[in-house]
């Protein structure tokens, strides 16, 4: 349930929630003219949803007070992972018996795709990417809620942006210049290596951390987070000037350009 610090439901957190859902169904089943300018500024409004659902999930599990129930903590990562599980038992029984897709029937396919994620032929598991997201995220929200002191914060949520929005826009810019100027440039991904969070997990992290200040009214720890903002004119960069597919690393860029800004500053009014 989504509660304010007094208990009283917080119903600018559901409008939050309401706007990103509808960002999600139209990027899913609606493109204008695809490569265009147009079309790239809605998709960057659209892929602003994820990092709205992680704000709100944050701003709501991490300014909790009181001690950490482990037990029942424990039991809701159980139980969601256990609706994962029967979700993707029901779309592969769907997509083998609507669509004829065949299945195959081996253990370890089998364990593979439902357990662990897994693709099989036929049946992808692409879209459900969010609950394995959520599910590791669980993992280390009773440690997240124990930073509480601002420097702690701070400092976590700098290394955060360093290894996760820093590194992504410095590799797409270096893309681009590789692209313009035929010459190699020196691959900034790897500096992925260096960080203690999986490279995707980690803007992530960042914003349950944004989502948890806005909501406790710590605005002052959320400014370098949101210098991204300040390089919103790579909206206008086509997509096939840089690749050909609207890869992960274009997509995380994309995620803090547009009105994430607007979004994580409403959730403290």
């Amino acid at each position: 349930m989504n509660t304010e610090q007094n208990g009283q439901r917080a119903v600018r957190l559901d409008l939050l929630k309401a706007l990103a859902i509808t960002l999600v169904v139209f990027f899913h089943n609606v493109q204008l003219n695809p490569g265009s300018v147009i079309d790239n500024a809605f998709m960057m409004l659209c892929t602003s949803a994820v990092p709205v659902f992680f704000m709100v999930t944050g701003a709501i599990q991490l300014n909790r007070t009181g001690s950490i129930n482990y037990r029942r903590h424990l039991t809701s990562i159980v139980r969601l992972y256990a609706l994962v599980i029967c979700w993707k038992v029901l779309y592969a029984a769907f997509m083998h018996f609507f669509y004829a897709v065949p299945i195959d029937g081996s253990l370890s396919n089998l364990v593979n795709y439902i357990f662990l994620f897994q693709e099989i032929p036929g049946v992808s598991t692409g879209h459900f990417w969010y609950f394995q997201a959520l599910i590791a995220l669980y993992f280390i929200l009773p440690l997240l809620r124990l930073c509480r002191e601002k420097k702690l914060l701070l400092y976590l949520m700098l290394l955060l942006f360093v290894f996760s929005c820093v590194t992504f826009d410095l590799d797409l810019c270096f893309r681009l210049l590789q692209k313009i100027s035929g010459k190699h440039i020196p691959d900034m991904m790897l500096l992925t290596t260096l960080s203690p969070f999986h490279p995707t997990y980690a803007v992530y992290i960042l914003y349950l951390l944004l989502g948890k200040c806005r909501l406790s009214g710590q605005k002052e720890l959320v400014l370098a987070p949101e210098f991204g903002v300040g390089s919103c004119p790579m909206e206008f960069i086509p997509y096939d000037c840089i690749t050909p597919h609207r890869d992960w690393t274009l997509h995380l860029f994309l995620l803090r350009e547009s009105f994430v800004y607007l979004c994580n500053t409403s959730i403290c009014r």
